[in-house]
């Protein structure tokens, strides 16, 4: 078969979103010819990848004023693309930003194949969320394919070709040799991790957790996020100082490494949500996992051995945090999905995209 060129497309590599975007691409460029376009700002590490940087704006306001001109005017990107020949064109991260969606547009109607991976087909709730989301769905309508991570997650009215295939677990480079999830330790702390956003139950967890201390439990808190710190962990962390940390930024993977190492549980209490590779990185560290059944999350969860529990539920939280290990389902040794296995079936599933 011939090697395929794959043109890959990010919006945003800052976080979580760089970390997918470099794995995907770094593990297709191992049987497939691969550009990405990506912003120059952070960096992407992807050896053996032809990297094509997109300028981006020293400033949010500058940033969106970029985005409301995509609506209007045709940019840069889509004649780069068409330039450099690839079989497919792929969105994958960012799909909910105007310029992807208005050169999937373009690349779509000069008669590219072209797809996009829908990270969030559940709209969070926040305003800004729900613009992009709307922007999201208009670049769904407009690709010939679209990837979504679990079969609860399948978009419905939409005639585009629709792939199901699994968020791998994300890479830890101090656990190279680990391909399956880790027996479960009993001591530690309580952890969560991630972008601080409404949608993420911080508020839920803060009432949960201040009746689980109140309660006799003992276990402390390390919440480590970005972004503005919600007010109820700002109020958690005044009433029971000796019990919380926040450390409010990104911290590097041997950082991240080391706080799952060392917790006992880690919490996810999504009010909302639809795909995280953090209950596989909770798992490949030996952590409890507590997990709201939103999205696919419950779904892998349950695969893990994880203590699911309603959405919205601080009394179903409380109950879950106050389990002793004895009760834990300790799942080990199931295999972690991996960017390789989803690198291969994109590269599977692109030929199928293409124009008649």
């Amino acid at each position: 078969m011939t090697e395929q060129r794959v043109a890959l497309l990010a919006m945003t590599t800052a976080g979580a979103a760089g970390d997918y975007v470099g794995a995907l691409a770094r593990a297709m460029a191992r049987t497939s010819t691969v550009g990405l376009w990506a912003p120059e700002h952070p960096e992407i590490a992807a050896p053996g990848v032809d990297v094509h940087p997109i300028p981006k704006p020293g400033s949010r306001a500058a940033v969106a004023v970029n985005e409301a001109k995509a609506w209007l005017f045709a940019g840069s990107i889509a004649p780069a693309v068409r330039a450099w020949d690839p079989a497919v064109i792929h969105v994958v991260f960012g799909e909910g930003y105007p310029s992807a969606a208005r050169t999937c547009a373009d690349l779509t109607r000069s008669g590219c194949a072209t797809a996009a991976t829908w990270h969030d087909v559940v709209a969070h709730g926040q305003p800004f969320d729900r613009v992009q989301h709307n922007v999201a769905r208009r670049t769904m309508h407009t690709v010939r394919g679209v990837h979504v991570h679990c079969d609860a997650l399948i978009p419905p009215n939409l005639t585009a070709n629709v792939l199901v295939a699994e968020h791998p677990a994300p890479e830890c480079e101090r656990c190279a040799n680990q391909t399956t999830t880790r027996p479960l330790r009993a001591e530690g702390p309580i952890v969560t991790v991630g972008r601080f956003a409404p949608y993420k139950g911080t508020d839920l967890l803060c009432d949960a957790l201040d009746r689980y201390w109140n309660g006799g439990g003992q276990r402390p808190l390390r919440s480590v996020g970005q972004g503005r710190v919600p007010a109820s962990l700002r109020k958690l962390e005044t009433r029971w100082r000796e019990l919380v940390t926040i450390d409010n930024r990104y911290v590097s993977p041997d950082e991240l490494h080391q706080l799952l190492t060392d917790a006992a549980i880690c919490v996810m209490p999504y009010v909302s949500g639809t795909q995280s590779g953090l209950p596989w990185l909770a798992r490949l560290h030996g952590a409890h996992l507590i997990a709201t059944d939103v999205g696919c999350i419950g779904s892998v969860a349950r695969r893990v051995g994880a203590r699911v529990v309603p959405a919205g539920s601080i009394e179903a939280l409380v109950d879950a945090l106050a389990e002793p290990p004895s009760m834990w389902t300790d799942i080990a040794r199931v295999p972690l999905p991996t960017y390789a296995e989803l690198a291969q079936r994109l590269i599977d599933w692109y030929p199928t995209l293409t124009p008649k």
